[in-house]
């Protein structure tokens, strides 16, 4: 009895890792399912649902909410299709900083983050990921 007991305790330890890793996948999926969103809602023309993806305490390097929205409406006035590669999703408990290529119209790609970097922070609020920048507080 006792080394049953010891072997299923071995295999719940085991097994504990392997469900951190997949359920990191799940949260990493959902993340590049926003951006896929974002990248849709933009050649939309649909800006709502773009800001619908960004926390109401978003700050990225300065700039807040508003700021940022006057960015998007400037990526909007000069462009129609923005496509967006993931390159790298790292998850830090409720923190995800992903790492990505943007591509407006057929311009070169953007890599740098001070360009496209309010797309890169996101903070787990509850029950969604939302986008927060690199100077968000909670």
């Amino acid at each position: 009895m006792k080394i049953k007991l010891l072997l299923l305790l071995c295999l719940i330890i085991i097994s504990l890792p392997s469900c951190s890793s997949s359920d990191d996948n799940v949260q990493k999926s959902i993340i590049k399912d926003i951006l896929q969103q974002i990248s849709i809602a933009f050649s939309m023309r649909d800006l709502d649902t773009i800001f619908s993806f960004y926390h109401t305490n978003f700050k990225h390097n300065g700039n807040n909410l508003d700021a940022i929205i006057a960015v998007w409406q400037y990526r909007y006035n000069n462009y129609q299709r923005l496509e967006l590669e993931i390159v790298d999703i790292r998850i830090t408990g409720d923190m995800a900083k992903v790492s990505l290529k943007a591509r407006f119209n057929n311009e070169p790609v953007i890599v740098d983050d001070n360009i496209i970097g309010d797309l890169t922070y996101f903070f787990y609020d509850i029950r969604d990921w939302k986008i927060v920048g690199n100077e968000f507080e909670y």
